[in-house]
């Protein structure tokens, strides 16, 4: 008996809840740019948490990288240093101990850090990876010392229960960025007016996904037919710079 791999991957994208299984499954399929919109999108998360000058430069360094695709050689050796710097800080700080206590901030600098150094260097999977296990780590830290879950005991229902809701919130971004890999490409030209880029530009810069409906009211009003992504600007997200809906009315991806 035959087996139909594409029928198979398909089916674990659409209903999986493997993240990295998922993120294999972009590399596979050569989708770069998802996975650095995915990376950028994780560290979008715990980005009001970023207080360090060195990682808040190294990240918005990645960040406009990978919008413009500017050269990597200008500002690079800044990133790998604050990487570097991130990365041997992190380690005086763990593990927490009674007599070094839990330095959250030592966590966010590490990946915020470790993952615009990645997408500098061009490791989309890499950086995709890292930023989602880290994101999870700090977002998961943050729950766990707010309701007394820390260290946390496997052997808790919350704990568990807390670590497959954040799981779960990264798949449902990674589809938000990614939609789904194995659609064939359908010919927005038609309905990209002026109206309906302007408002998907509004939305990219600004992060304003408040407006996701008002795009896709602009969208119909243009012609477009696709159900699936006018469903998806109605959703309820999570949704990130690099929503494939956004980039699909920029032209891009």
């Amino acid at each position: 008996m035959s087996i139909d791999v594409g029928a198979w991957q398909r089916s674990h994208w659409q209903a999986g809840e493997n993240l990295h299984q998922m993120l294999g499954l972009l590399a596979i399929l050569g989708r770069w740019r998802s996975l650095r919109q995915f990376a950028l999108a994780c560290t979008g998360l715990v980005r009001d948490r970023i207080t360090d000058p060195r990682a808040l430069a190294a990240v918005a360094f990645a960040e406009r990288y990978v919008q413009s695709g500017v050269a990597r050689r200008k500002g690079r050796p800044a990133v790998a240093a604050a990487a570097a710097a991130a990365t041997e800080e992190s380690a005086l700080h763990w593990p927490p101990t009674a007599d070094n206590p839990l330095r959250l901030d030592a966590v966010v600098r590490l990946v915020s850090c470790q993952a615009a150094a990645a997408l500098v260097d061009g490791n989309d999977l890499s950086a995709a990876v890292g930023a989602a296990e880290g994101a999870a780590r700090i977002l998961y830290m943050e729950w766990a010392a707010a309701n007394g879950h820390w260290p946390p005991d496997w052997h808790q229902s919350a704990v568990r229960d807390a670590h497959r809701a954040e799981q779960r919130a990264l798949v449902a971004l990674l589809r938000c960025v990614a939609g789904d890999p194995f659609r064939p490409p359908v010919d927005a030209s038609a309905w990209r007016s002026a109206t309906v880029v302007a408002i998907a530009r509004g939305i990219d810069a600004e992060r304003a996904f408040d407006r996701l409906p008002i795009l896709a009211d602009a969208m119909q009003d243009a012609g477009c037919e696709d159900a699936e992504a006018l469903d998806h600007c109605g959703g309820p997200g999570p949704h990130a710079r690099g929503c494939w809906v956004v980039e699909r009315a920029l032209g891009r991806g």
